[in-house]
């Protein structure tokens, strides 16, 4: 099994290695395993941002108006 940190640092040096262990024909998944992952790391970066900005307006409205957040408290405090 190949660290995806080795892929993501040197995907040549991988490629050559499987070259020289006569591998020829898994050459192509070190791109695709490179892709894979760049794309999933940009899904994840995103998604913290998305999940921040959540936090941040809902932390926004909940403090805005003080009915509303002695509301939003009573609620919670009902459903346990």
């Amino acid at each position: 099994m190949i660290d995806i940190n080795l892929i993501r640092e040197n995907p040549t040096l991988v490629k050559e290695n499987m070259k020289k262990k006569f591998q020829d024909e898994k050459v192509g998944l070190v791109d695709e395993a490179y892709k894979l992952d760049k794309d999933y790391r940009e899904v994840v970066t995103r998604a913290s941002e998305i999940r921040s900005l959540r936090n941040k307006y809902s932390k926004e409205k909940l403090f805005t108006d003080p009915n509303e957040r002695n509301w939003c408290f009573n609620e919670r405090r009902q459903k346990r």
